[in-house]
């Protein structure tokens, strides 16, 4: 008698960095509702957590040889949720004074960053002098992006909220251009990150 499990071969077939990223939908998650519930610090702090399970599912592969043309289109499908459309939903919500701006801002980032995206599962890196590159803006800056005009809206005022609309079309097109940019190590984006989450909680709960 064929097992119920047998039919489950593409659960089956997972990896721990598969899962690794996979476990990344529940702070995504986390974030989506606490844009819903007002919560805009809470909502950067997850969406944060989200990019450490983002960020280590590469590290996973990379040292136990689990890289996979599969784990690779997992990772882009969380980079569309992490890094463009949670910031995307956070900013028409909380960095808002021009609607329909705004929101064309958020339809090129999610649109542009999903060609880039598709474009960078098919051409990979390109390399330039010897230097491995990123063709075009990578969607993870997307979000800290959006991390710094809240937290420059918060302590200088709505001009960074004016600011936001152009600075996200901006770097939209830079994702589907043809630009090399260098891909920064965690050893640069980690640090950020803590000081990210330190002055999100030093908001929170000044």
């Amino acid at each position: 008698m064929t097992s119920m499990f047998e039919h489950l071969k593409l659960l089956k077939e997972r990896n721990r960095a598969d899962w690794l990223s996979l476990v990344g939908i529940i702070p995504f998650l986390a974030s989506l509702y606490f844009v819903h519930t007002n919560e805009p610090e809470l909502a950067l702090l997850a969406g944060i957590v989200a990019f450490v399970f983002d960020s280590l599912d590469g590290v996973v592969a990379r040292k136990y040889g689990l890289e996979s043309d599969f784990g690779r289109q997992i990772d882009s499908f969380m980079d569309s949720l992490i890094y463009l459309v949670f910031p995307s939903y956070f900013i028409l919500i909380f960095l808002n004074p021009l609607s329909l701006l705004t929101g064309i801002a958020a339809v090129l980032v999610i649109g542009f960053g999903i060609l880039r995206l598709i474009r960078f599962n098919i051409v990979g890196f390109v390399y330039k002098n010897g230097a491995r590159s990123y063709p075009g803006l990578g969607t993870a800056y997307i979000f800290p992006a959006v991390i710094v005009l809240y937290i420059g809206n918060y302590y200088l005022g709505s001009v960074f909220s004016w600011l936001t609309p152009f600075v996200l079309i901006t770097m939209s097109f830079a994702m589907v251009s043809e630009i090399p940019i260098k891909k920064p190590r965690l050893s640069f984006w980690y640090p950020v990150a803590i000081i990210f989450i330190l002055t999100l909680l030093f908001i929170r709960f000044r």
